[in-house]
This record gives C-alpha cells, sequence and structure tokens, in this order.
C-alpha cells in the first residue's frame, strides 16, 4: 500500500511545545501574525496569495536534464572572535559536501535563511557564496524571513565584482516561488522537430524509392532484407517489453511524476508556527495559491525547519539544514526523466 504522509519522530520532540516551553526557550511570547493560538480557517485567511509575477521559471527539456539538490534554513552567522564554541558553519559545509558527494546533483537550489538577519559581515556573506560555488553547478537562491534583505544586497555587489567562477554559476533572485517545470518552451520546439522528422523521412524514402528502382535486386537480397526486417521486429518487442516492465517497476517503487514542481521559503508568509500548525500551513499555502499551483503540481517550502511529505496532496517541506540540529538535517532531490516527468525525493541526512 502506498504511504502517504513521510516525516520522523525526532521532529515532534523538537518542535511540538507547549506555549510555557517556547516562552522558557525564547523568553517571549510566540505569534502567528497577529495570533498565538490559530486554527487551520485562520491560517487559510492570513496566507499570502502570490500571483505569476511572483515566479521565476525554469524550463526542463530532454536535452537539459535536471538532478536538483534542494536544501533551506542553514543560518549561518559570524562567529564573534575569541568564541571557542563548535563551529556549526563549518560542519555545516562539510555536511553539504558530504551530500552533493553521494546525490551528484546537476543544480543546487537554496531556498532562503542561508544567514541569520543580524549578518553584516560582508567577507562573510561572500565567502559562503564562494564556498557554494566550489561545486561548479549552478547555485540558485531565493531569500526567506532572515535574509531577503542580504541577498537583495548581494545581488547588486557580489555579481558584478565577485569572482569568476561566482558569477559563472550563482543566481540570486528576488522573488516568492521557483517553478521547475516541462510545459513551458518545449511545444514549439518539439512541433519544428517534428515537421523536420517528417520532411527528412519524406526525402530518405523518395531517395530510396530511386535507388530501388535503379538498382537490379535479386532474390536472395529480397529475403536478406525480410530476414533483417523480422529480426529487427523482435529487437523492438523486446525493447517494448523491457520498457513495460521498467514501468511497471516504477509504478510499485510508488514514484509519482509531476509536471511543475513549486519552491518557497515561505511564499511570503512571516509567521511563527507550531509543529501542530506547521502542514496546515503547508496545505493552506498550497490551496490559497490554487490559480498558481494546481493540485496535480507539487509545492516545497522551508522555514517550517522540519522534514514532510505528504503523497497524496503533492506538498512537503524540507527541514533546517544546520550542523547545529544535525539530527533534523534533510534536503530533496528532484530529477527529470526520459519523458520529461519530474520526480522529487525528501530525505534525512
Amino acid at each position: 500500500m502506498k504511504q502517504n504522509f513521510k516525516t520522523d519522530i525526532r521532529d515532534t520532540q523538537r518542535w511540538n511545545e507547549t506555549e510555557e516551553e517556547y516562552i522558557k526557550r525564547k523568553g517571549e511570547t510566540r505569534k502567528v501574525g497577529k495570533l498565538k493560538k490559530i486554527e487551520e480557517k485562520e491560517i487559510m485567511e492570513l496566507i499570502h496569495i502570490s500571483d505569476i509575477s511572483d515566479v521565476v521559471l525554469f524550463p526542463i527539456n530532454k536535452q537539459n536534464p535536471i538532478k536538483a539538490l534542494v536544501i533551506a534554513d542553514l543560518h549561518f552567522i559570524p562567529k564573534i572572535e575569541g568564541d571557542n564554541s563548535i563551529d556549526f558553519n563549518s560542519k555545516t559545509l562539510d555536511i553539504l559536501d558530504k551530500v552533493v558527494s553521494n546525490e551528484k546533483p546537476t543544480h543546487l537550489f537554496i531556498l532562503g535563511d542561508i544567514f541569520q538577519k543580524i549578518v553584516q559581515d560582508k567577507s562573510f556573506i561572500y565567502q559562503q557564496f564562494e564556498n557554494f560555488c566550489k561545486y561548479e553547478i549552478p547555485v540558485i537562491c531565493l531569500g526567506g524571513n532572515h535574509d531577503t534583505k542580504i541577498l537583495s544586497k548581494a545581488k547588486k555587489h557580489f555579481l558584478k565584482k565577485g569572482s569568476e567562477k561566482l558569477k559563472k554559476f550563482l543566481q540570486i533572485h528576488e522573488t516568492l516561488f521557483f517553478q521547475l517545470s516541462n510545459e513551458f518552451g518545449n511545444e514549439n520546439k518539439n512541433q519544428n522537430q517534428n515537421q523536420n522528422q517528417i520532411k527528412n523521412q519524406n526525402e530518405n524514402q523518395n531517395q530510396n524509392q530511386i535507388e530501388n528502382q535503379n538498382q537490379n535486386q535479386n532474390q536472395n537480397q529480397i529475403e536478406n532484407q525480410n530476414q533483417n526486417q523480422n529480426e529487427n521486429q523482435n529487437q523492438n518487442q523486446n525493447q517494448n517489453q523491457n520498457q513495460i516492465e521498467n514501468q511497471i517497476e516504477n509504478q510499485n517503487q510508488n514514484q509519482t511524476f509531476y509536471d511543475n514542481i513549486f519552491l518557497s521559503h515561505h511564499g511570503g508568509n512571516n509567521y511563527k508556527i507550531v509543529y501542530s500548525e506547521m502542514v496546515p500551513f503547508i496545505r493552506g499555502l498550497k490551496l490559497q495559491n490554487n490559480k498558481l499551483i494546481s493540485e496535480k503540481d507539487f509545492l516545497l517550502i522551508g522555514h517550517v525547519h522540519v522534514m514532510f511529505h505528504f503523497f497524496n496532496e503533492n506538498f512537503g517541506s524540507i527541514g533546517m539544514f544546520s550542523s547545529k540540529w544535525e539530527d533534523l538535517i534533510s534536503y530533496a532531490i528532484i530529477k527529470s526523466n526520459s519523458n520529461n516527468k519530474l520526480t522529487i525525493e525528501i530525505k534525512h541526512f
């Protein structure tokens, strides 16, 4: 039976706090928008509704297959001079090195909160982007509630004055959503390709007819051609059987294929939420933006610091990618297949 939900019990132990526990840990009252406690209907009413202007499109096609590593919420902050505590920044980068080495992605998407909002050290910010670009794959970032202003300044300065590697691989977008899609930019191209193929086929057929008319083929040649055709037919049948078996195998693995996968930090909704509110928040974010994100599209966000994957509702979240909470680290892998469809898997480190 297909599993409809995926998370980790360690998430609940960290984030399912009472209001009293939160105040003891943070020294302040929790707020969701203007409310201390919130129901699912109230969450829906608070959700920011986006439009196409809030989306940056990444077309996917067979010529450019993708295996994207998606992370969020690293919360880098410079160490204070003389501080002998653990360097969580370096440990986080070590973990990222291991994930990149194991997964071998073609792209790295970072969904916001790379930095804490109090970071002012430009050299520190610059160095982190250099660290990301050492993999020599496109590094594609959007801002979160902590670092949107930081990334906006970085886009203006570092992309113009940074190293050649940084200019080549780093992309910073001032947007709320990324859309990975196979529905744009391919239709006209495919139509033109099909027309060219038909023309080439007609030309080849005409040439073959002329050659056949000019040549005196004997009966043995005809029989050899028939034999080759039969062998090709058998090979095609075997290939078709293998394709069917592969399709059945994929279905048995409960893979779901998507035409569109949307990525965001919080969709423009900077709310502090507890564990019990997280799923209604993500669900509400998708439902309230149903003109942008269809029921069949997948929505993946950061911000909540916890991993969720709701297979039957096509939404999920990735946990905080920080060595400070190493047992909660998670990330997503998005891949395109030979049919130009997208799959997503959310993993714990």
